[in-house]
Order: C-alpha cells, then structure tokens, then sequence
C-alpha cells in the first residue's frame, strides 16, 4: 500500500474531518452546541483598547509593560476569536497559577483590578 499524503486521503474519501462540539448538558440542564474550536488572537499594540489598557494600568499605579500574552485560555476566545470583538486580558492574580486548583488572589489585587475596570472606558479612544 502506498502512503498518501493529508490532502488526498480526504480527495479520496479515506477520512473524514469533524468539528467536534460540546453539546453535555450543565449541571442545570441547560444544552448549548458549541464547536470545540479554541482561536488564538491578539489586538496590534496601538489598538485603541490596547493603548488604553495601558494607560488606564499606568493610571492605578502599576508599573509599566509591554503588551504580551497569557499563557492560559479565558473567555476572550470567544469574544475576539469568534465574535470579532475587541478584547484584552486583565486580571488579579498571578499568571502561574490562574485556572489551576492553586488559583487565589490577593484582596489588594482585586481592588486594583476594579479600578482599573472602573477606569478602562473613559480611556478608550
């Protein structure tokens, strides 16, 4: 048998490709068909909300940064993965720990957090 290339099993009918869904109900019962479908995006740094992201952090008293990722998935894929709608990361806590089981945060990191969120739309320009 001779090996085929990705591209030609499908032309041949050899395999098939799927989206895999969620489709489990929740503890509620509630069913919502959703693709298994995680899209990485990222807004250019001189995005509008990226700029006032930063400024609205320089704002709180927190030190200066360059914009970056995080290393661990939040609901942003939806709103800008999917929905196309402007989305940054920002949140109390530390990195290294976020959506793990060793998750906490610091009640002086959520005061600043609500701050900052309390100031992020007048900056927006």
């Amino acid at each position: 048998m001779r090996a085929l290339a990705p591209a030609a099993l499908l032309r041949n009918g050899e395999i098939t490709v799927e989206m895999m869904k969620y489709a489990e109900p929740s503890y509620t019962g509630f069913v919502f068909p959703v693709d298994k479908y995680f899209p990485a995006w990222a807004l250019d740094e001189q995005h509008p909300l990226v700029q006032a992201g930063l400024e609205a952090a320089r704002a709180i008293g927190l030190p200066d940064h360059a914009p970056s990722k995080w290393n661990f998935s939040t609901n942003g894929i939806y709103w800008m993965g999917k929905a196309g709608i402007p989305s940054i990361g920002f949140g109390p806590g530390e990195e290294e720990t976020a959506h793990t089981t060793q998750d906490s945060v610091l009640l002086a990191d959520v005061i600043k957090a609500a701050e900052f969120y309390a100031l992020l739309p007048a900056l927006i320009r």
